[in-house]
This record gives C-alpha cells, sequence and structure tokens, in this order.
C-alpha cells in the first residue's frame, strides 16, 4: 500500500519486516524466499522505512528481521535495530529477529542478548535434532556440511528461556516430531511454534 493511499483509507500496518539482503547462507528445500537477487539495503534506506512506518497513527507496532538471513548485513542490522529502539522509546515497539544461527556468535550474539527484552524478541530456526534439521535445511555453497552443526554451538549459547524456537515440520518427519520437540525442550528451550511445511 503506497503511503498516500494510507492516508487516504485511513488503514495503517501494524507490522513492516525488513529485509537487508536477497541472499541467505542456507538453501532450504521449504523455502519461499527469492533469493536469485543481489540488492542489499543500506542503513539510510533501513532508517528510512522505519521514519514513515513509527510515524504512522497506529499505538502498536511490530517490526521483523525474518526474511532471507537478517544477519549477513550485520552492521546495517545492528544500526537499524539501535535506531529502532532509539525512536521506539514513546510507544509501544516489538523488534524481532528470526535467524538461522549460522553467524549468531561473538560480538553479534552479545549484541543481540544484550538487547533481548519485552520489545526485543529472538526467534531461532530448528527444526529438531541433527537429522531432521539437517533434512531440508542445506548450506547454500556447502550442500554437504551440516546446518545443524553450524547453528548448534550458537543456540547452545543463547538464554534458551527468552528465544523463541520456530520449527518447521515436514511430512516426512513426522514420525520424529515427538522426538524432535523433546530435544529441543530437554535443552531448555520453552517457547516452541511449530509450523507445518
Amino acid at each position: 500500500m503506497l503511503r498516500d493511499e494510507m492516508f487516504f483509507t485511513k488503514q495503517y500496518p501494524s507490522q513492516m519486516d525488513i529485509s537487508f539482503y536477497e541472499k541467505c547462507n542456507q538453501a532450504c528445500d521449504y523455502c519461499w524466499t527469492d533469493k536469485s537477487g543481489d540488492s542489499r539495503l543500506t542503513l539510510g534506506q533501513a532508517r528510512r522505512a522505519v521514519d514513515i512506518f513509527l510515524d504512522l497513527p497506529v499505538n502498536e507496532q511490530t517490526i521483523t528481521f525474518t526474511t532471507s538471513e537478517p544477519l549477513l548485513c550485520p552492521a546495517v542490522y545492528r544500526g537499524t535495530v539501535d535506531y529502532i529502539l532509539k525512536r521506539a522509546r514513546s510507544k509501544k515497539v516489538t523488534v524481532v529477529t528470526t535467524t538461522n544461527g549460522v553467524l549468531l556468535s561473538g560480538e553479534l550474539r552479545d549484541f543481540i542478548v544484550e538487547r533481548i527484552s519485552d520489545t526485543f524478541r529472538l526467534n531461532i530456526s530448528l527444526d529438531g535434532m541433527q537429522k531432521s534439521h539437517d533434512s531440508h535445511r542445506k548450506c547454500a555453497g556447502q550442500r554437504t556440511a551440516s546446518a545443524f552443526k553450524l547453528s548448534w554451538g550458537h543456540f547452545s549459547r543463547l538464554p534458551k528461556d527468552k528465544v523463541r524456537v520456530i520449527m518447521t515440520a515436514s511430512p516426512g518427519e513426522s514420525i520424529d516430531l515427538k522426538e524432535d520437540v523433546d530435544f529441543i525442550l530437554r535443552n531448555g528451550f520453552r517457547k516452541v511454534d511449530l509450523f507445518p511445511r
């Protein structure tokens, strides 16, 4: 919806998804995102989009980073998150990041963990045990590498009670679904959203 149309109809969106890059570091066979482009969003463009969105007369808003892999552009991601949190002090805004976890280490992990709160949430993509996780999640450019092994070490260092697991269940793995959910819960995660493939 164009901005002029929004003001004419007085229908305002309450959620915005920001995608920094058309690429991803995984090639999941169930992903619907078109990763054929090579466009990147600059920090200036992201801030402008945030300004337009937060200036709308909406009391509660959500900004998500879910499309492709937001951590592929760490400087733009960090700058945008801090800009949103600074701008959002005068209204209720929730920021949600969803990541496959491959890049969730070191300073970037610390940056995210320090900000987790009621207004800043972290979702991780985890389909259960290694067998289930790796059956559809492939590493872009490294088709034989284990996506689970690349992510699990980073996931295990998170404050699990504050992180939501986004789990995609495929019909072929439904026989292992109970074991996959048990694995996630046994490892300390308490919030699991299950999506069918």
